[in-house]
């Protein structure tokens, strides 16, 4: 366990060399409370209220937590996640999700999956009836077309608009709009029996490459979740995220004895330092780049078997909302 001394010394070198911003929350409970959700971005807090609802009637975490996603996946108005999500480089929709049971170990995951209203939903399936983890493009297509999924197109006519725009950019040899392209939804709940889940949902990188799969469905890296500690779910750029297992990394630190915000914390100023110190090794990055480039905002929020809850950036903006025990559902600021 590290000591109160040391904490303090990486939030220092956080904060003055890699911006780290943290979240301000309140001292850990006397006891574990009946319920806890949290989930990535402010518009996550309808979702959490109504998994709240399910929580507090006495429903499981795994009902709870894919309500939240559900909610989110069929909202058109958020640009990064199901319907009227972001695009790949030749207009498909690609869609990735992931559902995670802390006390069975039971992962399921679909990636690149085109026409399905809820990919939250097929990878729970696969993670209650399917002997593999993932499933990808077609076959994860096919699964769920077996299983009587709810097909639906993906696009909107903000989406299709927003994919012109940026596919004409990109013809002209103008640099993309960063725009709605990390803000993955990542949840995770914790119910009266003490299970615990996680889940997450997300069109991944705007304009990225066909198949191009990001951390949100990848076990360890986009989320990782054990009743007997707790869960973590990352957002931002996958293709950072995922080199440092910030998930199963953040875990394994609250395992060690890190609250859940030290543990946010520290699992990103370990991998901003480790990405800073990739590029000042790199001979083929010009000296006048060697700081992280814009694109590459992360973000994590950690949940504890005790309700505890934390997060933390590298970036302004981000936030998460979270419902414990009754209380209202409420957003926390990462500063």
């Amino acid at each position: 366990m590290m000591s109160e001394q040391s904490i303090e010394s990486h939030r220092t070198i956080a904060e003055e060399s890699a911006g780290i911003a943290e979240a301000v929350i309140s001292a850990e409970p006397a006891t574990r409370p009946s319920y806890a959700l949290i989930a990535t971005w402010p518009f996550s807090l309808a979702g959490v209220g109504v998994g709240a609802e399910i929580l507090a009637a006495g429903g499981s975490a795994t009902d709870a937590a894919e309500a939240v996603v559900r909610l989110i996946e069929r909202d058109p108005q958020i640009r990064s996640v199901g319907k009227g999500g972001c695009p790949n480089l030749i207009g498909e929709m690609e869609l990735d999700a992931a559902f995670m049971d802390g006390r069975t170990f039971r992962v399921g995951a679909v990636a690149a999956l085109q026409n399905f209203a809820h990919p939250v939903s097929v990878a729970r399936h696969i993670m209650e009836h399917c002997k593999h983890n993932m499933l990808v493009g077609s076959g994860a297509e096919q699964y769920a077309a077996e299983h009587d999924f709810e097909q639906d197109s993906m696009y909107t006519p903000e989406s299709i608009k927003f994919w012109q725009e940026q596919y004409a950019k990109i013809q002209g040899g103008q640099a993309q709009d960063y725009l709605f392209s990390h803000d993955t939804v990542g949840t995770l709940a914790l119910d009266s029996r003490g299970d615990m889940v996680a889940a997450t949902s997300t069109s991944g990188y705007a304009m990225k490459l066909p198949g191009r799969v990001g951390d949100s469905p990848l076990i360890g890296s986009g989320f990782y979740v054990d009743y007997l500690i707790g869960g973590a779910t990352a957002t931002g750029l996958g293709e950072d995220l995922m080199k440092g297992l910030v998930s199963y990394e953040a875990v394994s630190l609250m395992a060690r004895g890190l609250n859940p915000q030290e543990a946010a914390v520290e699992t990103l100023n370990r991998l901003v330092q480790r990405l800073l110190r990739a590029r000042r090794e790199d001979e083929s990055i010009p000296k006048t780049e060697k700081d992280l480039p814009k694109e590459t905002e992360l973000a994590i929020i950690c949940l504890d078997r005790h309700g505890n809850h934390g997060g933390a950036a590298n970036h302004p903006g981000f936030a998460y909302a979270v419902a414990v025990d009754g209380a209202e559902p409420k957003i926390i600021e990462v500063t």
